[in-house]
């Protein structure tokens, strides 16, 4: 969940007009660290997954998939903005309010 959060709302590769890395190190590159994180908590929901040898469903990459688009929505939800691209920052939020 920390790592879909950050795709969501902080990590951005950014380039120079060469095509360069801005970020060449975490230095200044955000990622969040444990303190920046809210509360959470995993339900793990059993089923059967039938296509799975073993009846197996993903719990990693795949549940990542929904934090975005969540993100997304609630930021519609709340100002009635629509922000098509990730990471999804207040500097995005405030160019598309138009105040």
């Amino acid at each position: 969940m920390t790592q879909a959060l950050g795709y969501a709302v902080c990590e951005e590769m950014r380039y120079d007009r060469a095509g360069n890395s801005i970020e060449r190190d975490f230095r200044n590159y955000h990622l969040f660290r444990a303190h920046e994180m809210p509360d959470m908590e995993t339900i793990f929901v059993e089923t059967f997954e039938p296509s799975h040898p073993f009846g197996v469903k993903a719990v990693a990459e795949i549940p990542m998939d929904g934090v975005a688009p969540a993100v997304a929505n609630a930021v519609f939800d709340a100002c009635g903005v629509n922000i098509d691209a990730n990471p999804i920052t207040p500097e995005k939020v405030w160019k598309s309010l138009k105040l």
